[in-house]
C-alpha cells in the first residue's frame, strides 16, 4: 500500500487540481516574440510594396476608361458629321459638331477640333477629328484623333 500511496501523490503534484497527470512536450507550442515581429515586418514590407502598386494600377485604369469614353464620342462624332451631304462638308459646319452630354460629364473638360481639308481631287475630302482633355492635376492626356476620307458620289446628295 505504501508504494499506492506514493504513486498516488506523485500524480497529484503534476496534476495539479484536475487529478489526472499532464505530460508536458518535448518540443515548444506557439511563436516567439521574435518571430511575430519579423513575421509583422515581412508583412508591412510587403504591403509597402503592393499599395502604390495598386494606387497607380488604378490610376492607370481610371485613364484607360477615360480614353474608351473619348474614343467613343470621337467615333459618334465623325459618323455624325461624315453623314452629312457633300456640300454640308465643310469648316463652317465642322464648328456645329458637338460633344454628347453624357461625354461631357464623364470629361468635363473635353475639348473638340473637327478640320476639313480639301483634295487636290475635287471629289474627296479629308476630315480630322481631335479630342482633347486634362486628367488630374491638370495634365494633358494624349488626344484621340480620328481621320475619315469623305468622297462624292452620285448616291451621296
Amino acid at each position: 500500500m505504501n508504494n499506492h500511496t506514493t504513486s498516488r501523490s506523485t500524480d497529484s503534484i503534476r496534476s495539479g487540481v484536475t487529478g489526472t497527470a499532464r505530460k508536458f512536450p518535448q518540443g515548444r507550442d506557439g511563436f516567439t516574440l521574435v518571430e511575430l515581429m519579423v513575421a509583422g515586418l515581412l508583412l508591412g514590407a510587403v504591403m509597402l510594396v503592393t499599395i502604390p502598386t495598386m494606387h497607380r494600377i488604378a490610376l492607370e485604369h481610371r485613364a484607360a476608361v477615360k480614353r474608351q469614353i473619348a474614343l467613343e464620342e470621337a467615333s459618334n462624332m465623325m459618323e455624325r458629321f461624315t453623314t452629312r451631304p457633300w456640300n454640308e462638308i465643310d469648316d463652317k459646319t465642322a464648328k456645329t459638331v458637338t460633344i454628347s452630354d453624357s461625354t461631357r460629364r464623364q470629361l468635363p473638360d473635353v475639348k473638340s477640333t473637327v478640320t476639313v481639308h480639301s483634295s487636290p481631287k475635287p471629289d474627296a475630302k479629308r476630315i480630322t477629328l481631335t479630342l482633347t482633355w486634362t486628367g488630374r492635376f491638370a495634365r494633358a492626356h494624349a488626344p484621340v484623333r480620328l481621320t475619315a476620307w469623305v468622297y462624292r458620289n452620285k448616291h451621296r446628295p
